[in-house]
């Protein structure tokens, strides 16, 4: 009758012990990508590679992954449920603006963002930016030509936008003005000038008064 020895009986535990952390180790380093995103791999904290869609291995120890969603994705620029990012500018005669406004971008280069920005890009790059541009541009109009040109100046920052997001890997595929509201002292100034018209007050008269409203 065959008997195991307390020798063999050790070794093959052990062996035992190890093919299964051998088999563990394998599985938990085997990863699948979903479409629309990617995973972005380092070895040893240096990018090495960009996996796309599928099943996928990294060398255990030696090699970290970090996802990173590609699908074109909305940022809000507005009051949400989580937040309120709702961009408050000033115009050329300085008068203040409340913008809501959205983005939709999608990602083409992941290296390019990843390298530069490390999977945070949406604060440390595009809101930033977004709000540079948006101010940037309102800037140079005084509130009457906002209204007035507000197709002209929602191009405008619609390049804008796109240049520079392109510039870091991103593809900007519509910037929108969703809704924009005036400071209180010009929205009196506003009603005040409709009523003195209704009265057929002169431009002159309206204008000075209008004048001492902001005073």
């Amino acid at each position: 009758m065959f008997r195991i020895n307390e020798r063999n009986l050790i070794g093959i535990v052990f062996t035992g012990f190890i093919a299964i952390f051998i088999i563990g180790l394998v599985l938990s380093n085997c990863y699948s990508v979903n479409t629309g995103e990617v995973a972005v791999i380092s070895t040893f904290g240096k990018i090495t590679r960009i996996d796309t869609e599928g099943l996928n291995f990294k060398i255990p120890f030696v090699q970290s992954k970090d996802y990173m969603e590609t699908r074109e994705k909305t940022y809000i620029f507005g009051k949400t449920d989580e937040q309120d990012t709702t961009l408050v500018v000033s115009t050329k005669d300085m008068q203040s603006i409340l913008i809501d406004l959205t983005v939709q971008a999608n990602i083409t280069d992941p290296e390019k963002l990843y390298r530069a920005f490390h999977n945070k890009h949406e604060y440390r790059f595009v809101r930033p930016r977004v709000k540079e541009v948006v101010q940037a541009t309102i800037a140079r109009y005084t509130i009457e030509e906002f209204v007035s040109k507000r197709a002209e100046i929602s191009r405008i920052i619609n390049e804008d936008i796109a240049d520079d997001l392109a510039e870091y890997g991103m593809n900007v595929s519509n910037v929108s003005i969703v809704n924009h509201d005036f400071s209180d002292e010009y929205e009196k100034a506003i009603e005040f000038h409709k009523k003195a018209k209704e009265l057929g007050r002169n431009d002159a008269w309206i204008n000075i008064e209008i004048g001492m409203c902001y005073a």
